[in-house]
């Protein structure tokens, strides 16, 4: 199998070293390494060029260089489509990957056709590459066992709010990439490990794997820390309403490139992700002008969503919401 790995950079250069040396030392290599630089102001594509030079990998390492300034996001996205590989490995310019990360991930892919994302797990480090061992919200890896789980769209990925699956260790069969087309990325801004679960998880081909694939890091400049989903406990109604319908779009987006397919497993899991999407609808137009009876009924409606996802603190929220007109809590 053909693999290919796809590193977007931008201003990396204090942590790229480290990052290329672990990848070039993968006890499986790659077939090729396509990285994509977003018109770094420092010296990340000198540091590139210097180590592929060095270590003679001119044949399946290649640098490209952005015509202008796309974004993490978009460099993502195009990436993707550039890779060669039957299975693709995202990888971020800052953290440092475990020798083993591509054998484990591959053999497991091998063994099991179904699986279009696999997810494995983390250790975290900070700037310096200490050890970070209290809590900031992202989970580290503490045991394993390589076990292979099947991701259901709402008891693991929560499709409501940023998720604790991150793309740089993670990968991606091809035959998800060819479907990449079909989902309008530059209208709905959200980042390729969202877009890449949640469509393996409609096809059925969402998986993890009980294994710490990568050292990741947490530093000042981490462009992807925090979420993209989370909720945001203070803001005004207008910035509340704005937040709702750049969800409202993914969803829509990721919904629409389902639309004119037809090899569909079964359409339970593009269900579930339409009565997200109704779910938003609904609470976009509470936000807007709905009453008291309207908050009401969709509290308990959805009371799943907020059980699960969004919490009680938000339910509270959109019950009251009709009775406030600015900012709220």
């Amino acid at each position: 199998m053909k693999i290919s790995i796809i590193m977007c950079v931008y201003n990396g250069e204090r942590y790229l070293p480290e990052q290329l040396k672990s990848i070039y030392a993968q006890t499986l290599q790659a077939s090729e390494v396509l990285i994509f630089d977003d018109r770094s102001t420092d010296r990340s594509r000198e540091v590139v060029l210097q180590f592929i030079e060095d270590n003679k990998l001119w044949e399946t390492w290649k640098l490209f260089e952005n015509e202008t300034n796309k974004g993490w996001r978009l460099n993502f996205y195009d990436a993707i489509l550039m890779a060669g590989g039957d299975i693709i490995f995202f990888a971020d310019q800052d953290d440092v990957w475990y020798e083993n990360k591509i054998e484990v991930m591959t053999a497991a892919m091998k063994n099991n056709n179904k699986i279009l994302t696999l997810s494995a797990k983390q250790h975290l480090i900070d700037a310096d590459g200490n050890p970070i061992k209290k809590n900031i919200g992202i989970k580290a890896c503490k045991r394993h066992n390589f076990k292979i789980k099947e991701l259901s769209l709402y008891g693991d990925l929560q499709p409501l709010h940023w998720e604790n699956r991150i793309g740089c260790a993670m990968a991606i069969r091809r035959s998800l990439q060819e479907r990449l087309p079909n989902f309008k990325r530059s209208d709905a801004f959200f980042a390729h490990d969202i877009w890449a679960l949640n469509t393996a998880a409609v096809l059925g081909g969402s998986y993890s794997i009980d294994f710490p694939a990568i050292r990741y890091r947490i530093h000042d400049k981490n462009v992807s820390f925090g979420s993209e989903f989370a909720p945001v406990v203070t803001m005004s109604k207008a910035e509340k309403i704005a937040a709702l319908e750049k969800h409202l779009k993914y969803f829509e987006c990721l919904i629409n490139s389902f639309n004119s397919m037809s090899d569909l497993p079964d359409k339970k899991n593009l269900n579930k992700l339409v009565n997200v999407r109704n779910f938003y609808l609904k609470r976009i137009s509470l936000r807007k002008s709905g009453g008291v009876g309207d908050g009401i009924s969709l509290v308990f409606r959805y009371w799943y969503f907020y059980i699960r996802f969004l919490g009680i603190r938000t339910a509270a929220a959109d019950l009251i919401s009709p009775l406030r007109k600015g900012s709220f809590k």
